[in-house]
């Protein structure tokens, strides 16, 4: 079974306006509002993956409970805590003129010890080979070492880690299976800019070397790179008409996770992520993806050997 733990989960509003206006009112041409936070993200493409996983994580107020509903009308199973506040809701606006996107990202509950107490013992009941994602932010009352800490108790499960700043740094100590850093979050853990392929590709080597089997790194428009122990490859990807690439990286991870449980090769698995992940792009909202435009893209991701 597949697992996806979203500590501090969201509502996402993403606006739509043509144009920002500094001198006049800003007229809203859309909103589309969805339960978000990145495992929750990647469990709804993986629902239309047709591969079934399980949501973990906090809710809490009115958000929360529109959270619940909407992955229940999904069909997609659930077994969040329940804590005292409000679930967060961030902004997505977007304009549409310059495609620039502009986060406002609330900070959601406080969380204490009790409440992580809960979740060990879900996570408890997790089987040998099981996959758990551990994904985004950690919220107020939770100290950053919490991926760390979690991926050390459960060394039996197949970790997927998809963070940034302390929370991937940390994470990293405790050796998990996969990471999958954007070149950004990459840039943050190295403390410099990554100008070229190659320096990426440095970083990512010196962190193979910790101990974890695969670092994959997503690269935008110039697709993505994985690396092994035993090989580097490169996916390039075809040129898209974007309208949102607000959860591209959560739909990136779902691929992973599908092909992984498959025990599909590495190859086959960067170019099934990054079909999907690239799918995502072409999509309005929050982690949404056509099959047929993965089943297109699959056929135009080209891969390379380095």
């Amino acid at each position: 079974m597949i697992y996806t733990l979203t500590l501090n989960p969201a509502i996402d509003r993403t606006i739509y306006t043509a144009s920002l206006s500094k001198e006049d009112v800003t007229r809203v041409e859309k909103t589309i509002r969805d339960a978000a936070g990145k495992g929750i993200n990647t469990s709804k493409v993986l629902k239309q993956l047709s591969v079934d996983s399980i949501c973990l994580g906090f809710i809490a107020g009115a958000n929360g409970q529109f959270i619940q509903n909407s992955l229940e009308a999904l069909d997609i199973k659930q077994n969040f805590i329940t804590v005292a506040g409000e679930t967060r809701e961030n902004i997505k606006l977007i304009e549409q003129s310059t495609h620039q996107i502009y986060e406002i990202n609330e900070s959601g509950p406080t969380l204490h010890q009790a409440h992580l107490d809960i979740l060990f013992k879900q996570l408890d009941s997790l089987k040998k080979d099981d996959i758990l994602i551990l994904s985004g932010s950690a919220p107020k009352g939770i100290s950053s070492d919490i991926y760390e800490t979690i991926i050390k108790t459960y060394p039996h499960l197949f970790t997927i880690l998809d963070s940034s700043g302390p929370l991937f740094k940390a994470g990293l100590n405790a050796k998990p299976n996969v990471i999958k850093p954007n070149k950004f979050e990459l840039e943050q853990y190295a403390g410099r800019t990554l100008s070229t392929l190659e320096d990426i590709i440095n970083v990512s080597k010196d962190i193979l070397k910790s101990g974890i089997d695969y670092v994959f790194v997503s690269l935008g428009s110039s697709g993505s790179i994985v690396l092994s122990i035993n090989e580097t490859l490169h996916a390039t990807v075809p040129s898209l008409k974007i309208k949102s690439t607000v959860g591209a990286g959560d739909s990136f991870v779902a691929g992973l996770a599908k092909t992984f449980n498959e025990k599909q090769s590495l190859e086959d698995i960067l170019r099934y992520a990054s079909s999907v992940g690239s799918a995502s792009v072409l999509s309005e909202g929050t982690a949404s993806v056509n099959i047929s435009d993965i089943d297109t893209l699959y056929n135009q991701i080209k891969i390379k050997k380095i």
